[in-house]
């Protein structure tokens, strides 16, 4: 029997990255080369599908769930949304945050805040804000890090 995971006791807001954390932006060749410039990059990027469950999960059971990406422009951010309609159909509009390269993550973060990132500084800067960081390693699975982090 294939158990269905349940977070509906996650107090916390969860904020998560894209690439490299649901969108498989390393899988890309010469990915950072190509994805400020290229028509489509971020559109056609392939999911990270555990990952991208787990988050649908989230938001299926009603935790505060946003995503918190980096864009290098205008396109991108277009590029992005429709990725996260494609895969994430329920969460909100108002529930993603798109911010220019440079930008510091960490001004969203509190003490009842969970970052997954890809990036070490920003989770670095986030725990240094007073939130809870979880690098998300290549083959990582949020769900497992969930495990840890429910009762923070």
């Amino acid at each position: 029997m294939n158990k269905r995971k349940h977070y509906n006791n996650i107090n916390k807001v969860i904020y998560c990255d894209m690439d490299g954390v649901l969108a498989d932006f390393n899988a890309e060749p010469d990915g950072i080369n190509r994805y400020a410039v290229e028509e489509g990059f971020f559109e056609n990027l392939q999911p990270l599908a555990r990952n991208v469950k787990t988050i649908k999960q989230l938001i299926a059971d009603g935790v505060a769930v946003k995503i918190l990406s980096i864009s290098p422009n205008e396109r991108a951010d277009g590029e992005k949304r429709k990725w996260l309609r494609k895969y994430l159909p329920r969460l909100r509009k108002s529930d993603i945050i798109i911010l220019r390269k440079g930008a510091t993550k960490s001004v969203y973060a509190t003490a009842n805040s969970v970052l997954f990132d890809d990036y070490g500084r920003n989770i670095r800067e986030w725990v240094a804000a007073d939130g809870i960081g979880w690098k998300v390693k290549a083959d990582g699975n949020i769900a497992d890090a969930l495990e840890v982090i429910i009762n923070l």
